[in-house]
């Protein structure tokens, strides 16, 4: 389970529309612009993050790790697990 303070860098990557790279927990690795939290039709709580050629709500359980393409003053990379 997310704790309180790596659900906030979440809250910080999508406030600021960062670019992030995400790990997922299948090993595979996705970037994009982080746009919200939300929740899927499952009423998971999500991420939805913007592709440039698709937008993804990903689950907040599948998320290994976050890094930060650009450099920015909040974070350059969180662990999830």
């Amino acid at each position: 389970m997310m704790s309180c303070e790596q659900h906030d860098y979440l809250e910080i990557a999508c406030l600021y529309h960062y670019e992030i790279r995400l790990t997922l927990t299948t090993g595979k690795h996705i970037t994009g612009i982080a746009l919200d939290t939300c929740r899927n039709e499952n009423k998971e709580e999500c991420l939805k993050l913007n592709t440039g050629q698709q937008i993804y709500l990903l689950p907040l359980p599948d998320l290994v790790s976050m890094t930060a393409t650009r450099p920015n003053p909040h974070f350059q990379h969180i662990d999830f697990s």
